[in-house]
């Protein structure tokens, strides 16, 4: 068995995401609510209804960037219950390695 060091890459192992992704990610991040969101799903999860509440828009419009978010990989959603619960997807070491790098303007 093999171990390895988090911090090395075995190239041979290495898979790039396609240009359709990465489009996904940027277009995603290119709105500041969508950025917000993100911000917040990384410091803890919540309800969709929950995150409404903290922006001036529907309920409909929160869903809509919360599914946008979640088209790029940025975001899981699960249900609990009636309620929709987003977090924050675990990707490239974990989305946490971003938490302190989202820039909300």
């Amino acid at each position: 068995m093999l171990t390895y060091n988090h911090m090395v890459v075995d190239e041979s192992r290495k898979v790039l995401p396609s240009q359709e992704q990465v489009d996904r990610v940027f277009h995603a991040l290119a709105d500041a609510t969508r950025r917000d969101i993100l911000a917040r799903t990384l410091r803890t999860e919540s309800s969709v209804s929950a995150l409404a509440h903290q922006y001036p828009m529907s309920f409909a419009a929160v869903q809509k960037h919360v599914a946008v978010l979640a088209a790029a990989g940025l975001v899981t959603k699960h249900r609990r219950g009636r309620e929709q619960i987003v977090s924050s997807a675990e990707w490239g070491g974990g989305a946490g390695h971003f938490s302190g790098h989202v820039v909300v303007s």
